[in-house]
């Protein structure tokens, strides 16, 4: 994800392209994990409820992250937009991993 704003800055479209399918990846599988979590840890009875929740929750949160990214590249630059963009969500990856660690 870091190498975004790297490749958008340096006009480098290999270190875009590498940036991209790691960042890719890396969401697939957590998407994957997160997803499984959430369904193991459902009843049977309410398991609908909680992935539809789920759903929700996800993409809320990534249109909160586009629409925040899209009003700071219109008030300022695309590098500045991209680099707060990834900045926010690195460490919104971070915390979820700590927090993880802390209640497995």
């Amino acid at each position: 994800m870091a190498a975004l704003p790297i490749a958008l800055a340096t006009h480098q479209p290999v270190i875009l392209v590498l940036g991209a399918l790691a960042a890719g990846t890396g969401q697939g599988l957590a998407h994957r994990a997160a997803q499984a979590s959430v369904i193991n840890a459902a009843s049977v009875a309410e398991r609908g409820q909680v992935v539809s929740a789920f759903y929700l929750a996800g993409y809320l949160a990534i249109a909160v992250l586009l629409v925040g990214l899209g009003i700071t590249i219109d008030h300022s630059t695309p590098l500045i937009g991209l680099t707060a963009f990834t900045t926010i969500t690195i460490a919104v990856a971070v915390a979820g991993l700590a927090l993880n660690k802390r209640t497995a």
